[in-house]
């Protein structure tokens, strides 16, 4: 089981770290960052009132990455906009929320556990997408609202590939789609029971391209991102024993996803499984955490890679022209 919830867990802003020997990871990566973050995205009108994120109109997100100190540069998605191959409106501002990268992440809500998933996904008022400017006045968490997530990976893949996925331009290779993250409370948990973490093929740091690969073995993982709303699958059916009536593909307990990853860390105790999500101490980024000698990670998504790299390279060209709102 995760660690039990802090008082800033589940609904409270995280306060920042206090001094100490070993700081929080996230806030020491992110720190350099942020000011300048936040000032372009309030220049460009981009951050609305009470930090959050106006609608996206466009594929140019004026901010410095939250994770810029690993990421990848030059883009290795860069042929494909952050729009995708979108068939409609709808589907615009999905893409864009998927590859939503300028959201304040300096005081993410911590969450112990999957409530929160279960309770959004009971709302009747987050059925309809548009321009999701509904989806983001849920209160207290709703879309764009930075949550970070203690869990244990239940495995870790390329997703869609092949064929490719609209929001990465239908591209089939490894470097061009979604690396899918399926998260439960305890190792042994059904997939049904799990909350979805996806990490975006834009700028994707190389040692998270190897985390289906090198998927961390029971550990505790703590994923730093924003909430996104995926209308386009179906979560299984789970009462509140967890008792499964029905399964879906790919299976989810809630529709309610972390997507795109801004940040992923390692419990790195003895254990692994005695971190609480909101403590500075004993998380290490997983790139740190994966070149130690010695670690346990199992290859977890090796099947889907190999048939992705198998499969005849190539995208479809995207249908009409990008517009602004």
């Amino acid at each position: 089981m995760p660690a039990e919830p802090s008082k800033n867990e589940a609904g409270a802003k995280a306060k920042p770290a206090p001094s100490a020997k070993k700081q929080g990871v996230f806030s020491r990566r992110v720190a350099p960052f942020a000011p300048v973050a936040l000032a372009l995205l309030v220049q460009s009108g981009a951050l609305g009132p009470g930090g959050k994120t106006t609608a996206a109109t466009s594929s140019l997100q004026p901010c410095q990455l939250w994770f810029e100190d690993i990421a990848t540069r030059p883009d290795p998605a860069a042929s494909c906009r952050f729009e995708g191959c979108f068939k409609n409106d709808d589907k615009k501002f999905e893409d864009l929320a998927k590859n939503s990268f300028c959201q304040d992440a300096s005081s993410p809500t911590d969450l112990g556990d999957f409530t929160a998933f279960r309770e959004l996904q009971a709302r009747n008022d987050s059925k309809k997408t548009g321009d999701r400017s509904q989806l983001r006045k849920i209160s207290p968490l709703g879309e764009g609202d930075v949550v970070r997530l203690a869990a244990y990976i239940k495995g870790a893949h390329i997703s869609d590939c092949p064929p490719g996925e609209a929001v990465n331009c239908n591209t089939t290779a490894f470097a061009s789609n979604d690396i899918h993250i399926p998260l439960v409370q305890n190792p042994d948990d059904d997939e049904c029971l799990s909350v979805t973490a996806e990490m975006s093929p834009h700028f994707r740091p190389a040692a998270w391209s190897d985390i289906d690969m090198k998927t961390p073995v029971g550990r505790l993982v703590r994923i730093t991102g924003p909430l996104f709303f995926d209308s386009s699958h179906t979560p299984c059916t789970v009462d509140d024993q967890n008792n499964i009536t029905a399964t879906s593909s790919p299976a989810r307990l809630s529709l309610w996803e972390i997507h795109p990853v801004y940040a992923i860390e390692v419990c790195d105790t003895a254990s692994g499984t005695d971190c609480k999500v909101a403590d500075a101490a004993d998380w290490t980024p997983y790139d740190e955490w994966v070149a130690k000698p010695g670690v346990k990670v199992e290859n977890t998504g090796k099947k889907q890679r190999e048939k992705c790299n198998s499969a005849k390279p190539g995208s479809k060209p995207c249908a009409g022209t990008v517009s602004t709102p």
